[in-house]
């Protein structure tokens, strides 16, 4: 027992210096254990949130979807139609596409803009999704032609009285 408790013993610093070196050690420590743990929980709350319902890539592929399988877009820009999920400002390329959140009446909308491409020109499409019972529900998608020509794909907020 007595070994025992003279290897579990740590003695204490006797000096300033060796105080200072010792806590140093246990802030550095701990340092490097709560930014382990931050960083596991940024990467996960990020894929959560990429992944979960109703967030940017769910919107872009079910928006995308009825994009696609629209006649008047096929006939405007061709087939196929490419998506391409960035943003578009004056004619050039912005970055990713562009995806803001916020709260309305107490249900959570969802607005969603990005760029689609076919063999005879491009169109940005603008889209708002509002979340009902976890699932988010399309109010409506836009098209602005290349040309300067809209169309609207999809407008379903008289229906669903937003």
């Amino acid at each position: 027992d007595e070994e025992l408790e003279k290897q579990l013993y740590v003695k204490p610093p006797e000096t300033a210096v060796e105080h200072v070196i010792h806590a140093t050690k246990e802030t550095y420590n701990f340092t490097v254990v709560f930014g382990g743990v931050a960083l596991i929980c940024g990467i996960a709350g990020t894929l959560y949130y990429h992944f979960s319902g109703g967030g940017p890539q769910q919107v872009f592929d079910s928006t995308f979807d009825v994009v696609k399988m629209d006649p008047h877009i096929a006939g405007r820009i061709g087939t196929p139609v490419v998506g391409k999920q960035v943003s578009r400002v004056d004619g050039r390329i912005k970055g990713s596409m562009t995806f803001e959140e916020y709260e309305l009446s107490g249900k959570m909308h969802g607005k969603l803009r990005y760029y689609i491409k076919g063999p005879r020109g491009g169109a940005d499409i603008d889209t708002e999704v509002v979340k009902l019972d976890r699932k988010p529900e399309i109010l409506y998608i836009f098209a602005s032609f290349d040309d300067g020509s809209k169309y609207a794909v999809l407008d379903r907020r008289m229906e669903l009285d937003y």
